[in-house]
């Protein structure tokens, strides 16, 4: 994590919550104070300390909590969009484009190098236990890649039949494959300190 996304951090976390709650806090504990004073309570000092360091406490728990779910759940967001970048041409022109995709990039890499290699782009290959979408996953995959012309459907009238990548699309996997550096392979009773 960077310094500056560490210190954003740290305000969103600690910092704002914290004085949240202690100006909730120091608001009720006045409130109280006053009462107190107005009620002729014996010690309003003590009613207004134990209100406004409950009050302090409570709130600041439930914005922390608060917090957590916006940071898990723009982290979860960022984890699994992949921006890939498209060069396109046709009729003697060129274009780029950015492509969304809802994929994370070990994703994307494991089904780059599984249809290059001869996979095919059907649902159960790629989706369910021990593979690596599932299938709410794959499913929104295939229908941006069919949506982007990246994929077509074998037969639009039998859509069991599954999808292959269009030309385009096996140009997209054959780049993403090309971009993602090589890792050692380790043979039967190989450590890592013989690389």
């Amino acid at each position: 994590m960077d310094p500056e996304n560490a210190r954003g951090g740290i305000i969103g976390a600690v910092i704002i919550p914290t004085c949240q709650a202690v100006i909730t806090g120091c608001s009720l504990g006045a409130v109280t104070f006053s009462l107190g004073l107005i009620m002729a309570v014996p010690r309003p000092d003590q009613a207004s300390l134990l209100v406004a360091s409950c009050t302090s406490a409570v709130t600041w728990i439930a914005l922390l909590k608060r917090w957590l779910q916006v940071a898990y759940s723009e982290n979860v967001t960022q984890r699994y969009t992949a921006r890939v970048r498209v060069e396109v041409s046709g009729n003697g022109g060129r274009s780029l484009q950015f492509i969304d995709l809802p994929a994370n990039e070990q994703q994307l890499l494991a089904l780059a190098n599984g249809v290059l290699s001869g996979a095919t782009l059907s649902e159960g290959a790629w989706s369910g236990s021990g593979r690596p979408f599932t299938r709410a996953e794959f499913r929104a995959l295939r229908d941006e890649l069919i949506r982007r012309n990246l994929a077509t459907w074998r037969n639009p009238e039998a859509p069991a039949q599954g999808v292959e990548l269009t030309l385009p699309g096996k140009a997209i996997m054959r780049r993403f494959a090309s971009m993602a550096e090589p890792s050692p392979t380790l043979k039967p009773g190989q450590g890592l300190d013989e690389y």
